[in-house]
C-alpha cells in the first residue's frame, strides 16, 4: 500500500472488495494514476473471475509501467486461456520493455500458447500475434528480426504483412537490410515489394542505402511498386530525385503519374527545374483522375495562380469532364487564376442546370474570384439566385458579394453612375425575397420580381 496516498489505498481497497464494476474503474484510475504501489494488488486482478477486470487490471499495470509486474504478466501470458486477456498482457509488456518482455513477445510472436482459446472460427492468439510484432517494432529490437522474417516468409501464417515490414523498417540492424533486398527482388509477388517501400519510406532519411534502394524501384515493372517509391521519396524529401520524377510524370500508368504529380509539387513548390512544362503535358492527360490531382495541387499552392494561355485553355477543356470532382477542380482552378478571359466559359457552365451542382456552385465562386463585372456575368448570376439548388443559389450570392468588394467593380460603378445596377442590389432584393426560385423548368429565364 502507498504511504502517502490514502486516494491510492482506497483504490486498492476497492479493487479488491468491489463488485466486478468497481474493480473495472479501480484499475482504470489506479492506471492513470501511475503509482507503482498498486502494481501488486493489480497483478492479483490478473487472476480476476471477469475477464473485463483482468484486461483493465492488464492495462492498469502497461501505463504504470514498472519492471516489477513483467515476470507475472509473462506467465500469465503464457497460461491465461482468454485471447482478450492476452492482447491487453502483450500491449503491456509493449509498454513497460526491457529484455524479458522483449524476449516473451518474440515467443508469442512465433509460437502459439497451449491455453490460447479459439473464438467461434477465429483464433485469438492472431490478435495477440499482432499486437506483439508491433511491440517488436517499437523495441527497435535485433534479436527480433529473425522471428520477424520466419513469420513474414511463413505462408501459413495470418495477412500481418503490413504490421511485419513496419517493425522490420524500425530496426537498422538487420530488418532495414532485408526490406531493401525484398523490394530489389522482382521474383516477390508486387505487392511485396510495394509493402516493402511503403515501410522503407518509414526508415528515416539518414539512410543513404534506404534513399538508393527507392530511387531503383523507380524502374520496377509493377506500376503499383513505381507508385508506392515515389510516395515514399517524397516523404523523406529526397529532392535529388526530382528529375526522375519528372520523367514519371509521363508515366503508361495513371496511378504512377498522378503519383509523380504529388511529388513533383511536394518537392518542389516553386516548380523549377523544368516541371512547369511537365505540369503543362498532364493538363490534358487522359486520366480524368491526373487532371484533377494536377489542378488540386496547384490550388493548394494558395494565392493567385498565373496561367499561360496554353494553360488555361486546357484546363477550361477539362469543365466538360464527364467526372464532377475534375470539373469542379478545373472551375476553382481558373477562379483563382485571376484571368478575366476564363470568365465566359464559367458563366456559360453555371447557366447550364443539366450540369452538376458541385461543378456549377465552383464555376460560380470562381466568377465571383475573378472580379470581372458587365451585363453578361450580373445576368448569369443573378439567374442563378433563383437557381432550384440551394448550393447554387448560396455560391451566387457569395460572388455577388465578391464583386461589390472588388476595386474594378467599384470603378465600373463610378463611372456608370448612380443608376447603374450593382452586384449589391442584386444580393439585397434576394435577401428581401422579391425574387423568386425557380422549378428548373424554365432554363434560367431570369429573376422574376414580385409586384
Amino acid at each position: 500500500m502507498s504511504a502517502d496516498s490514502p486516494v491510492i489505498d482506497a483504490l486498492c481497497r476497492l479493487l479488491e472488495t468491489g463488485d466486478e464494476a468497481d474493480r473495472c474503474y479501480a484499475a482504470r484510475a489506479l492506471g492513470s494514476a501511475g503509482d507503482p504501489a498498486a502494481v501488486p494488488p493489480l497483478l492479483e486482478r490478473l487472476r480476476d473471475e471477469d475477464i473485463d477486470v483482468c484486461v483493465d487490471a492488464a492495462e492498469a499495470l502497461g501505463r504504470i509501467g514498472s519492471a516489477e509486474a513483467v515476470p507475472a504478466l509473462v506467465e500469465s501470458l503464457s497460461n491465461d486461456p482468454s485471447g482478450e486477456v492476452c492482447t491487453a498482457i502483450t500491449q503491456a509488456l509493449g509498454r513497460i520493455g526491457g529484455s524479458e518482455a522483449a524476449g516473451a513477445l518474440r515467443r508469442v510472436a512465433e509460437e502459439r500458447p497451449a491455453e490460447i482459446e479459439w473464438n467461434d472460427d477465429w483464433d485469438t492468439w492472431w490478435d495477440v500475434q499482432r499486437e506483439a510484432v508491433i511491440a517488436l517494432g517499437r523495441f527497435r529490437d535485433p534479436a527480433a528480426v529473425p522471428a520477424l522474417i520466419r513469420i513474414l516468409e511463413d505462408e501459413t501464417q495470418q495477412d500481418i504483412e503490413s504490421e511485419i515490414v513496419t517493425a522490420l523498417a524500425r530496426i537498422p540492424e538487420g530488418g532495414v537490410s532485408y526490406l531493401i533486398d525484398r523490394l530489389g527482388d522482382t521474383g516477390r509477388l508486387p505487392q511485396h515489394r510495394r509493402r516493402a517501400a511503403q515501410a522503407l519510406a518509414g526508415a528515416g532519411t539518414e539512410s543513404e542505402a534506404v534513399t538508393r534502394a527507392l530511387g531503383q524501384a523507380l524502374k520496377d515493372p509493377a506500376p503499383e511498386v513505381r507508385a508506392a517509391a515515389v510516395r515514399a521519396l517524397a516523404q523523406q524529401g529526397a529532392r535529388r530525385y526530382l528529375r526522375a520524377l519528372l520523367l514519371l510524370l509521363r508515366d503508361p500508368d495513371a496511378e504512377v503519374r498522378e503519383a509523380a504529380l504529388s511529388a513533383v509539387i511536394q518537392l518542389d513548390r516553386n516548380l523549377g527545374n523544368g516541371a512547369d512544362s511537365e505540369l503543362l503535358a498532364l493538363a490534358d492527360d487522359p486520366d480524368s483522375r491526373v487532371r484533377a490531382s494536377l489542378f488540386n495541387l496547384l490550388l493548394s499552392s494558395g494565392g493567385t495562380l498565373s496561367l499561360t494561355e496554353e494553360m488555361r485553355e486546357k484546363v477550361e477543356a477539362s469543365l466538360d469532364d464527364a467526372h464532377a470532382e475534375t470539373a469542379a477542380a478545373a472551375c476553382a482552378l481558373l477562379g483563382h487564376s485571376g484571368d478575366p478571359q476564363a470568365v465566359p466559359a464559367l458563366l456559360s457552365l453555371l447557366g447550364d442546370r443539366q450540369r452538376h451542382p458541385m461543378v456549377r456552385r465552383e464555376a460560380a465562386l470562381g466568377i465571383g474570384r475573378l472580379g470581372a463585372t458587365g451585363n453578361d456575368v450580373l445576368d448569369t448570376l443573378s439567374r442563378a439566385v433563383t437557381d432550384p439548388e440551394q448550393a447554387i443559389r448560396l455560391a451566387a450570392l457569395s460572388a455577388l458579394m465578391m464583386l461589390d468588394a472588388s476595386a474594378e467593380t467599384r470603378a465600373a460603378q463610378a463611372e456608370a453612375g448612380d443608376g447603374a445596377r450593382t452586384p449589391l442590389q442584386i444580393v439585397v432584393t434576394a435577401m428581401q425575397g422579391e425574387i423568386e426560385i425557380g422549378d428548373g423548368e424554365d432554363g434560367g429565364t431570369g429573376p422574376e420580381t414580385e409586384t
